[in-house]
């Protein structure tokens, strides 16, 4: 009986994937301002110098089950667009990520590029409103042979020889995707700046299901951020930070702030280290360590699951690491400065 019920849990994780993938399918980063192409495609090409790489990587629920893993990388870099608008921008980058979640290695593999223009408000290079564009490919997979149902259950026990009555059509697919954003920026002094965006994706509402039903969708994915950065003292910041995500009938709201100890504050030798505490609304709390190290930053965080999940979780939620890597300077003569933060 024992192993009838968990053929019939399976079966009803299975069905929840199928008819929500858009709750357990979404990249979900705590270090969100980590992942910038993955927060919003305004964000695209906006940082200090000329190139920027990114690595991100998540495990999550392997106390409840195998582990979901969701990875992703992008690289991306900005254009000056002349003398005469030292201020304007184009960002250009490419995001490529890889989400997998089960028994059935339901999951996700994902290529999107993007765009963005970034428009200098004012003649000091402080002051910034950016928006940016982002498309791609999707797969989507299952391993139907992992899937087990009741059905299956000859009387006495599990019998993976006996045929399923389920009507499953395919176990991948490939759709597109379609996204936007909007961003906004402004510097103060050195070490006191606030930015805010916008972000919406699957605008075009692609198609989701394995079992050939047209009308299961991935509903748009509303998106709002912001983010300051507050000197303290002489070689403390602080750092708060909201996001607040609407998708469909679900909403999550994470809020918190990071805590910067400066031990070089010249620019191109910068290091500081960074304490975090965050909490997601009736989900988890998120406790983040990291450094800036010269043209380096790095992360690692860890969700401590207090939902109604957690006994089965036993607390624990998600382990997460992050490197953001900047590198080159830009070649056009004359250009200024552009006094943004490190992402």
């Amino acid at each position: 009986m024992k192993q009838l019920l968990n053929h019939k849990t399976l079966l009803i994780l299975f069905l929840i994937c199928g008819a929500l993938p858009l709750l357990s399918q979404d990249i979900h980063f705590s270090q969100f301002n980590s992942s910038p192409l993955n927060l919003n495609p305004a964000l695209t090409g906006f940082f200090t110098r000329k190139h920027r790489f990114v690595l991100n990587h998540k495990s999550q629920w392997s106390s409840v089950t195998i582990p979901y893993q969701t990875f992703s990388a992008s690289y991306d870099t900005r254009f000056l667009l002349g003398k005469r608008k030292r201020n304007d921008m184009i960002g250009a980058g490419i995001t490529l990520y890889r989400d997998q979640a089960g028994d059935s290695d339901f999951g996700t593999l994902q290529a999107n590029l993007s765009v963005s223009f970034l428009k200098g408000l004012n003649n000091f290079n402080n002051h910034f409103l950016s928006f940016g564009v982002q498309t791609g490919a999707a797969q989507r997979s299952l391993n139907f042979n992992n899937l087990t149902f009741d059905d299956q259950f000859n009387g006495d026990q599990y019998d993976p020889y006996l045929t399923t009555g389920q009507k499953l059509s395919t176990d991948n697919f490939i759709y597109l995707d379609l996204s936007f954003g909007i961003h906004w920026f402004y510097q103060l002094k050195k070490r006191l700046n606030f930015s805010a965006g916008i972000a919406a994706f699957h605008l075009n509402k692609p198609s989701q299901s394995h079992l050939d039903n047209q009308n299961i969708i991935l509903n748009p994915w509303y998106l709002i951020h912001g983010k300051a950065q507050i000197k303290v003292i002489d070689k403390i910041d602080l750092v708060p930070t909201f996001q607040l995500m609407n998708q469909g009938e679900y909403y999550e709201y994470l809020l918190g702030s990071m805590v910067k100890f400066i031990i070089n504050e010249d620019e191109d030798d910068f290091v500081s280290v960074n304490l975090g505490l965050y909490m997601r609304y009736n989900d988890a709390g998120i406790a983040m360590l990291g450094m800036d190290y010269k043209r380096f930053n790095l992360g690692i965080s860890y969700d401590i699951n207090y939902s109604d999940l957690q006994n089965a979780s036993d607390l624990r939620g998600g382990f997460e690491f992050s490197v953001i890597y900047l590198f080159g300077k830009n070649s056009k003569k004359g250009a200024r400065k552009m006094y943004c933060p490190i992402f």
